[in-house]
């Protein structure tokens, strides 16, 4: 729990001294990945069309994360891609027989990841700013120390996308 209270204080820091939105989102997802070993942890944008952008991936190829920048959200876009679609969590524990990653699994899969949890980013007015998600290298979803990390880091990504809207 201490460990999240840290987590909470670094961010809120970050966004109220105007940090870049980027800069924080690496510091949030590599502070998770120490703290939670077993994941992989990744922030991506939701642009106003539906589009998809990485934020901070610090543990994921720069290749993939380029495939991933500009992908439409939708039904089956593996799981960030619906969750922001949807709205709701997406919790896919084993990438390789998941209709939702049909399309996406070969890219993924030689990367040694087999499951994926991705949760919306939703803002105060219930638009989609984002999603945050935990790759996982084995089949499994979340247990619930995780689920506890990414309700607080729903929230810090929520403060820092929409500080980032409001000053731009």
């Amino acid at each position: 729990m201490a460990e999240l209270l840290h987590l909470q204080n670094a961010i809120l820091e970050m966004v109220a001294t105007g940090s870049p939105l980027d800069v924080t989102m690496d510091r949030l997802c590599r502070e998770v990945e120490a703290e939670l070993p077993e994941v992989v942890c990744s922030v991506l944008r939701v642009d106003r069309a539906g589009l998809l952008h990485p934020l901070s991936a610090p543990s994921l190829p720069e290749s993939y994360c380029a495939a991933l920048d500009g992908l439409a959200i939708g039904p089956t876009v593996g799981s960030c891609g619906t969750a922001a679609y949807h709205r709701l969590p997406v919790a896919v524990t084993d990438i390789a027989t998941d209709p939702k990653w049909s399309d996406y699994a070969d890219a993924v899969l030689p990367l040694g990841l087999h499951a994926c949890w991705s949760s919306p980013i939703c803002g105060e007015d219930g638009c989609v700013l984002g999603t945050f998600a935990f790759y996982y290298r084995v089949p499994r979803g979340p247990n619930p120390e995780e689920q506890a990390v990414v309700a607080t880091c729903l929230h810090l990504c929520m403060i820092a996308l929409e500080r980032h809207e409001r000053v731009l």
